[in-house]
């Protein structure tokens, strides 16, 4: 359980990936909040993350670690400060899709050598039917129980017709939202499936173009991520 009076950010960036290699040259640095949580964040400028609001609900004062790809379990990595965290005005305890967060940290983040983070999408992105989109899981490689900071890995999303998650999520469902799915439906791999974490940044053609909502299922074969754009203006306005 995460705790009320101390919670920690890891970013973890993968400089080596094949997907980083093969298929864009930018990806989301990754960013899982406090041990054990299934919270992701998204970098919005060299020192802020945006987070799910009820992971940072213990306040300022909590440590972030970043871990780049390829350092020991057993080395913390870089430890920073949040010294600042402003709340969406409109956040809804019981609406998880509304529950966001800026968190500013104490100095720039660093993804790791050779580490180019995606960049924010500006405007609202329409993502054809069958698009390949890169989000962040926890790793499926390793029993995370084990280690203090479970680690986290790039996971590749199908973007289906949105009639499907409206037909699912009938009373959550609007446009500020993408629908998406497994890349492959017919695999038998248990982890093949809708894994992104609350708050877990989606990529398109070099850019962050949604994040994670939890509210509209993160562990099914179908789930919504709340586009960038519907959060832009709380972004602008508290953006360093």
């Amino acid at each position: 359980m995460m705790s009320l009076r101390f919670v920690a950010l890891v970013v973890v960036a993968l400089a080596g990936s094949t997907l980083a290699k093969e298929k864009t040259s930018a990806l989301p640095i990754k960013v899982t909040l406090g041990q054990g949580s299934y919270c992701s964040g998204t970098t919005i400028s060299s020192t802020q993350i945006l987070v799910p609001a009820t992971c940072v609900m213990s306040g300022m004062g909590m440590d972030v670690k970043v871990r780049p790809e390829g350092i020991p379990i057993n080395d913390s990595g870089e430890m920073y400060r949040i010294n600042r965290i402003v709340y969406h005005p409109d956040r809804d305890y019981m609406d998880m899709s509304k529950e966001y967060a800026i968190v500013t940290v104490d100095r720039k983040i660093d993804g790791g050598k050779d580490f180019k983070a995606a960049k924010l999408a500006k405007d609202d992105v329409t993502i054809p039917e069958g698009e390949t989109v890169t989000t962040v899981r926890v790793s499926t490689e390793m029993p995370t129980i084990s280690y203090y900071w479970h680690s986290l890995e790039y996971q590749d999303l199908t973007v289906v017709d949105d009639a499907k998650c409206k037909e699912r999520f009938p009373d959550r469902w609007s446009d500020s939202f993408i629908c998406v799915g497994p890349a492959n439906p017919d695999t038998s791999d248990p982890y093949n499936q809708c894994q992104g974490n609350q708050g877990a940044p989606l990529a398109w053609n070099g850019k962050i173009v949604a994040v994670a909502s939890c509210d509209l299922s993160c562990y099914g074969d179908l789930c919504a991520y709340r586009k960038i754009s519907s959060l832009q203006s709380f972004i602008d306005q508290n953006k360093n």
